[in-house]
């Protein structure tokens, strides 16, 4: 995946990466706080913005998030922290996700 080649660069660079899918990550989150709220995702993002660097992979539109954060004020708090210094990488093809692994990075 193109995530796991920013990733696999980071980590040359000796950095701290972690890789996981929003749908996993609220599945860890309702194990640690007994339920999945949206909340939780924004504490992390506020606490990581600005001090470190995240890579945010989609399926979907920005505006698509909010259908799958569901509470309308949280999707517009963590859109409008991640958007505002975003770089936007548009992939285009007909290969999957899962086959562009071996994506090389310049």
């Amino acid at each position: 995946m193109i995530a796991n080649a920013f990733g696999v660069q980071t980590c040359q660079q000796f950095y701290k990466v972690k890789y996981i899918r929003l749908s996993e990550l609220l599945d860890e989150l309702a194990v640690a706080k007994y339920e999945a709220d949206r909340i939780f995702v924004l504490e992390i993002i506020e606490a990581r913005i600005k001090r470190t660097f995240m890579i945010f992979c989609s399926q979907f539109s920005l505006e698509g998030w909010h259908s799958k954060l569901v509470q309308a004020q949280i999707a517009d708090a963590i859109l409008h922290r991640i958007v505002h210094d975003l770089y936007k990488i548009h992939v285009v093809g007909k290969v999957s996700m899962g086959e562009s692994d071996g994506l090389a990075l310049s």
